[in-house]
């Protein structure tokens, strides 16, 4: 009879593996709308999941911009260059938004004449990569950020 304590340790050693290796990547916006799409047949529970990966894409983002204010006001700086840079860093996550919509409205519309949900789903799948894409950036910014 083969070990099975053997056996299991190696199964639990490749899924901690994978599970790290899987931590490190972002779900791409078609990867998004296909996961949902492999869970729920109906056009609505697709819309739906999307919908919902979306939401918790933008608390990632918002999770990651308070980290960052958190990090930045405790900068040990003169006041005018660390009010500089967060007066700065408020622009730039303006100008993030104002270029993530318009490039999630550019990807929205490479549905062509498919209706409006299926359009819908793909400016939220978008939306879900661009907010996890910045989030991530944001945290490693600040990770790497010596104070």
């Amino acid at each position: 009879m083969p070990n099975q304590t053997g056996k299991t340790q190696a199964v639990l050693f490749l899924l901690c593996v994978s599970a790290t290796a899987l931590a490190d990547t972002l779900p791409l916006e078609h990867l998004i709308r296909d996961a949902c799409s492999d869970r729920y047949f109906a056009q609505a529970d697709v819309q739906a999941c999307v919908q919902q990966d979306a939401e918790r894409s933008a608390t990632a983002w918002r999770n990651a911009q308070a980290q960052a204010i958190a990090k930045m006001q405790q900068w040990d700086e003169e006041p005018k260059y660390a009010d500089a840079a967060l007066k700065k860093y408020h622009a730039a996550e303006q100008a993030f938004a104002a270029y993530r919509n318009r490039y999630c409205d550019w990807a929205a519309s490479l549905g062509g004449g498919a209706i409006g949900t299926a359009r819908q789903m793909r400016k939220n799948a978008c939306l879900a990569e661009q907010n996890r894409t910045h989030a991530k950036q944001l945290r490693e910014m600040m990770k790497d950020w010596a104070f």
